[in-house]
């Protein structure tokens, strides 16, 4: 990108210095055509004037006394005509060559200052969008930290409180085990228990983070086993279509729509109280296109992204997190939704795809 901008740079400094240069040879020589021009004005009023005195001394010069006939007389006046008539053409040409030699200094200012111009927007954009770039990075990281903490709250409401509660059990056992053997039984089932939900806790954070579906079995594949997760555990009816045939994608891109998925369906069993939730994925010749639909009690969303942006947060329902998802892949992320009405998605996402294995 560095190399592409330097490249531009010299290349418009180049035109630049052509364009100045060709302009001040067009001044030189409208300089020099001003002065041709001046000299010719010079030339014809001294013609005027000798024309001028040569009809005010006609008569006596073709009296009886004078030394010309009136054939010399009016030879001469001829010449002094075709003379004058020379000038008159000869300044009407410089005249118009001057003209058109200024329309093309003031084409050259006119092209200098749209260079300088562009220059000055094309530097107020490089600075515009290095602007972009920080704030981009600035919210992945915040992004990163949020899901940091996610992980962080999710092993300890789940998996560090019960290897707590193992530990526990773990030294109890060992106080009482001579004592009470039967109850010692009874709690080492219980601890086989508590540690089935440990390894289920712990597979469900680790496919959170990862899918391993995603690689293994497709992106539909994957949605569908998500589906079914929310409709047994979340009693959330959804229903997945699928329009064209799936194709292989991007391993970023199949993660990205993923998450959107995932987000959308949070919301709406969270914060919308949806009963139920449409999935459709689109294969499109050169996009996949993502809606996804609930019934749910919907919400303001012009007001829900004002509040998120005062506050300078990434939550508010997701929404931030998920365009920012969308931009990352140079996507479009519509949204719409009303108070009582449900929320609509809309997310349309440019793909080269593949075979199906991860580039």
């Amino acid at each position: 990108m560095n190399k592409d901008k330097f490249s531009f740079t010299n290349e418009y400094r180049e035109m630049l210095d052509f364009i100045l240069e060709q302009q001040e040879t067009a001044l030189q020589y409208s300089d020099q055509l001003l002065s041709r021009k001046k000299d010719l004005e010079y030339k014809k009023k001294q013609q005027e004037f000798m024309l001028e005195e040569r009809n005010k001394k006609r008569i006596p010069n073709i009296s009886m006394f004078s030394p010309l006939d009136v054939e010399d007389v009016y030879e001469q006046d001829l010449i002094y005509k075709e003379e004058m008539d020379k000038l008159l053409l000869q300044l009407s040409e410089a005249e118009a060559t001057w003209e058109q030699q200024k329309k093309v200094c003031q084409s050259f200012e006119r092209l200098k200052k749209f260079l300088y111009r562009m220059e000055q927007e094309l530097q107020s954009n490089a600075k515009e969008k290095c602007n972009n770039l920080i704030d981009y990075s600035t919210k992945i990281l915040e992004t990163q930290e949020m899901d940091r903490n996610r992980i962080s709250r999710d092993l300890h409401d789940s998996a560090v409180q019960s290897l707590t509660s193992l530990v526990h059990k773990t030294e109890y056992c060992s106080k009482i085990v001579d004592k009470d053997p039967v109850r010692v039984k009874l709690e080492l089932q219980s601890m086989i228990d508590l540690n089935k939900e440990i390894i289920n806790d712990m597979r469900e954070i680790i496919y959170d983070l990862r899918p391993m579906s995603l690689n293994n079995i497709g992106l539909v594949s994957t949605i569908q086993a998500y589906c079914l997760h929310l409709r047994r555990y979340d009693n959330l009816d959804v229903v997945l279509n699928v329009v064209g045939k799936e194709r292989g994608l991007n391993s970023i891109v199949s993660v990205t729509l993923y998450r959107i998925i995932q987000e959308a369906c949070n919301n709406a069993v969270r914060h919308a109280k949806s009963k139920k939730v449409i999935i459709r994925i689109s294969y499109m010749s050169h996009n996949v296109e993502l809606d996804i639909e609930d019934d749910g009690i919907g919400f303001d969303v012009d007001k829900v992204e004002k509040e998120s942006m005062e506050k300078d947060e990434l939550h508010g329902f997701g929404l931030s997190t998920m365009k920012e998802r969308a931009r990352l892949l140079s996507g479009s992320f519509i949204i719409k939704s009303k108070p009582g009405m449900g929320t609509k998605i809309h997310l349309v996402v440019p793909v080269k795809y593949t075979s199906g294995e991860e580039e």
